[in-house]
């Protein structure tokens, strides 16, 4: 190989390591501290295709070359084995026939098996992600992350022995997108309906807006339990990583809205409106714009905005209604007050 040519791919071979550094960390993260023998196959697929281009590069540098291009390849053949086992342990996204719980996608969007966020598990990447918001969140400590990871760790592995919830798949691939793309395609949400009863009547529903970092299938299997015991149908629509003050927000909370009014279990006159978080400012926004086509208001957590609340549409649609709000006084994000 010319000097040049060899200079140039050693350029290239630098900027890969260094790009790819931060993955192959949370591979070997995965691989000795993941929850599933998925997420750790996947992991350790990554960590088998890494060293291959960089093989090669040093392989330039030598005259018997083929020994090393035969280990690149093994390397990759054996990752790419791995990659294929993984894809297969993954959950197709359509569910259970006959179930309550549904994953469903509309307009432009749709499931992606394929995508990383349903090749490395949810539980796993939400396990990675609380070592990793203590770094980057300021308002989270480390003591905080390890209750965050045990509270998580506990929804998860009780869900787990659903198969209704482990077959729908994973979307939390559109906060990725939203990251990283600034893209917030609608059109996906999760739902649950209650056993019908013998009356045949309509439920109620809970309209739930997710909060940062996504519309984790865990909120739904908490929402069942109240499901089931109030006889509620829960509704909880996508939309990116959150943020439903930006633009295509409340469509989104709309779509899932109308949703709701064509379902045959569903109840549209009885629709109550839930945030969590971040999804407070879609609850405040929708609710200002659009006050008659819900029953009641629940923020939760929320990041209230206050011109918003304040504002003459919501004050003049909302005043002497129903709207529950649930915040901790120690809640250093948002104080209380």
């Amino acid at each position: 190989m010319k000097p040049l040519s060899r200079s140039l791919l050693g350029i290239a071979v630098f900027f890969y390591i260094v790009l790819a550094m931060p993955a192959v960390t949370l591979a070997v993260l995965l691989v000795t501290g993941g929850e599933t023998t998925h997420g750790r196959i996947f992991g350790l697929a990554c960590i088998l295709a890494f060293p291959a281009p960089v093989l090669l590069w040093f392989s330039s540098f030598l005259k018997k070359r083929r020994r090393w291009h035969i280990t690149a390849a093994c390397l990759l053949v054996l990752a790419v084995i791995l990659a294929v086992i993984c894809y297969c342990m993954t959950p197709d996204g359509n569910g259970v026939a006959g179930s309550g719980v549904k994953s469903v996608f509309v307009g432009k969007t749709s499931y992606r098996r394929a995508s990383i966020a349903n090749l490395v598990p949810e539980i796993d990447q939400l396990k990675l992600g609380t070592y990793v918001f203590p770094r980057i969140d300021p308002f989270i400590d480390a003591k905080q992350g390890v209750r965050i990871r045990n509270l998580f760790l506990n929804v998860y592995r009780d869900m787990r022995q659903s198969d209704d919830f482990v077959q729908l798949g994973s979307v939390l691939g559109y906060v990725y997108r939203d990251m990283f793309l600034n893209s917030r395609p609608t059109g996906h949400l999760y739902q649950y309906v209650p056993p019908a009863e013998k009356d045949g009547s309509r439920l109620p529903v809970i309209l739930f807006l997710h909060g940062s970092l996504g519309n984790f299938r865990g909120y739904l299997w908490v929402w069942k339990r109240f499901a089931d015991k109030h006889g509620y149908a829960i509704v909880a629509p996508t939309f990116g990583a959150g943020n439903w003050f930006l633009d295509g927000g409340i469509e989104a909370v709309e779509q899932a809205r109308q949703y709701c009014l064509n379902h045959p279990r569903m109840d549209g006159k009885r629709i109550i409106l839930a945030g969590l978080s971040n999804g407070g400012t879609g609850v405040s926004r929708v609710a200002a714009q659009n006050p008659t086509a819900y029953q009641g208001l629940i923020f939760m957590s929320p990041v209230m905005e206050s011109e918003i609340v304040s504002g003459e549409a919501f004050i003049k649609g909302w005043k002497g209604r129903r709207v529950f709000v649930l915040s901790g006084s120690e809640d250093r994000r948002i104080p209380i007050r």
